[in-house]
């Protein structure tokens, strides 16, 4: 079991899967919710049997971890399972979402709090580098939209928040 210490655990009972993982991960994938602006609202999305998209549309969707404005971390699913975030790309890969809007950048004390889980992981799984993935096959701090199959809208988490994830790197260099 991979738990983060810094972060308060709130697992979900559904959403995830404990098969098909791959491990060690390539590295961690960072998300913007998009819509739950809490992490109890965003606790209540990835705990729902059946969860409804904006469109309409049917998801089954989860992250390892969700980071709050104010810097907050919730743990939702080990990271020795594997969450729902990116779709093809979960098996391989630790997720983070930020409640937030896309479009908008992350607040400095998300950015600590998610260059702390990487520096973390990092630790855990030495093979994930403190550095930037230039694409979805390579390893380190990815983004959502990354690869075209991960993301529909290809929106997610915006280009503020691309634009910050040097400064991630950053905080995940300095260690936690």
């Amino acid at each position: 079991m991979a738990m983060y210490e810094m972060a308060e655990p709130k697992l979900i009972s559904r959403n995830f899967s404990k098969t098909g993982v791959i491990r060690p991960p390539k590295g961690l994938v960072v998300h913007v919710t998009d819509g739950a602006r809490t992490l109890p609202a965003l606790f209540n999305f990835f705990s729902l049997r059946e969860q409804k998209l904006r469109d309409g549309s049917s998801t089954r969707s989860s992250s390892h971890f969700g980071i709050g404005k104010e810097g907050t971390i919730w743990q939702f699913v080990d990271t020795d399972h594997q969450a729902f975030a990116q779709g093809p790309g979960a098996p391989a890969w630790i997720s983070v979402e930020h409640c937030g809007v896309i479009g908008e950048a992350l607040t400095d004390e998300q950015i600590e709090s998610v260059g702390n889980i990487l520096s973390w992981l990092h630790g855990i799984y030495p093979s994930i580098p403190l550095r930037l993935a230039k694409n979805a096959r390579d390893i380190g701090l990815a983004y959502h939209s990354i690869d075209t199959s991960w993301s529909k809208s290809g929106r997610c988490p915006g280009k503020p928040v691309i634009a910050q994830l040097p400064r991630i790197v950053e905080f995940a260099l300095a260690g936690y």
